[in-house]
């Protein structure tokens, strides 16, 4: 049997945590909401009310779903500050001493043409971030983490994700995708067969 629920953080308002670091030492979230939100870090390492937020973008924009790189050195997230909602990608500096930012340095811009507000998901070797255009079309960028934040090329479109998908996830090796289709979203079932009085066919 698993433990139970434990709390570990209280935020002042609403919010959404989107991601936990690979050392299980942080948390982010996107709060307030509904806006205009910010990303914010907590350290699970603190114990009870010592778990404060900890700003890390923050502005008069739009900054939702933010997911730490495969190294915690770098996070994703989804900004609207541009206009529209663009991915951009910031470092993470989980070493910084008390009381100075945890995110410092540039940010770079990853997606052109528009990003959903979901934000993006990572390859699990930090080579590759994908996200959803406006239109729905999942985008792959390629990039590296090594010895900077460095993007490899273009945005390219790899298919048209169902209507009404919002959020996904990727594999490892980033070939294969999960989606939660909404209902009636454009799909149809496969069609089935009902077989009564099955047993007959033993005989």
């Amino acid at each position: 049997m698993a433990g139970e629920e434990e709390p570990l953080f209280r935020a002042k308002g609403s919010g959404v945590a989107s991601a936990i670091s690979p050392d299980e030492r942080f948390a982010l979230f996107t709060g307030p909401l509904p806006g205009p939100a910010d990303i914010q870090a907590v350290e699970l390492a603190r114990v009870g009310e010592a778990r404060e937020a900890i700003p890390l973008v923050t502005s008069d924009f739009n900054e939702t779903n933010a997911r730490f790189s495969p190294d915690g050195k770098w996070f994703a997230y989804a900004s609207n500050e541009s206009g529209t909602y663009e991915i951009y990608v910031r470092p993470f500096n989980p070493g910084a001493a008390p009381g100075t930012p945890l995110s410092v340095g540039g940010r770079g811009m990853v997606s052109k043409g528009g990003a959903t507000p979901g934000g993006a998901i990572w390859r699990a070797d930090a080579k590759e971030l994908f996200y959803l255009a406006p239109d729905g079309t999942l985008m792959s960028v390629a990039v590296e983490t090594e010895p900077t934040f460095r993007i490899g090329g273009p945005p390219k479109p790899l298919f048209k994700a169902p209507r009404g998908v919002l959020f996904f996830d990727v594999s490892r090796d980033g070939e294969r995708f999960l989606m939660p289709v909404p209902e009636g979203a454009g799909t149809t079932a496969p069609p089935y067969k009902v077989v009564l009085n099955w047993t007959s066919t033993l005989k």
